[in-house]
């Protein structure tokens, strides 16, 4: 199952290393590797000009900014990959692809126990709701369960 914590109430980072260490502190590890990834790329804009393109006079230099560069650009085509396929199993384990539109975002939470658990949050400000969703003490994930009108569906609930 599909685990969604903290998403509510997640922390925005404005960097990546900002990212790395919120993504650790919150244990996505997937997220913290593609931070880890990003400082690469920032850090291959600094290797790539440094190839010198006479390998005799600067052989060293040559070695190390080549075998950098493509050890950074080896990681993030590994990388890319492995988010393909983790979207891949992902669609293939809840039989759903991502909503694109503001209707099918709606239909997975339309049944969903999260509507009456947030029902008088409208008018509160972002945080005093989130103190009230963090005193409610429910995870809430996107899985196949049983709604509110006792039809089983795809829908974001509380666990």
């Amino acid at each position: 199952m599909l685990q969604l914590i903290g998403t509510i109430l997640a922390s925005i980072s404005s960097t990546p290393f900002e990212t790395f260490f919120v993504a650790l502190r919150h244990r996505y590890l997937w997220v913290a590797t593609l931070a880890v990834m990003t400082v690469l790329a920032e850090v291959l804009t600094i290797v790539l000009p440094t190839i010198p393109f006479n390998a005799s006079a600067y052989y060293t230099a040559w070695l190390v900014s080549t075998y950098m560069s493509i050890g950074i650009l080896s990681i993030g085509l590994l990388l890319l990959i492995g988010v393909f396929v983790c979207k891949h199993m992902q669609v293939r384990a809840l039989g759903a692809e991502a909503p694109a539109t503001i209707a099918e975002a709606l239909q997975y939470i339309c049944a969903s126990h999260m509507m009456a658990d947030f029902a008088d949050m409208s008018g509160l400000s972002t945080k005093e709701s989130s103190k009230r969703i963090r005193e409610l003490g429910k995870f809430y994930s996107l899985s196949w369960s049983t709604g509110v009108d006792d039809n089983l569906r795809l829908m974001i609930d509380h666990d």
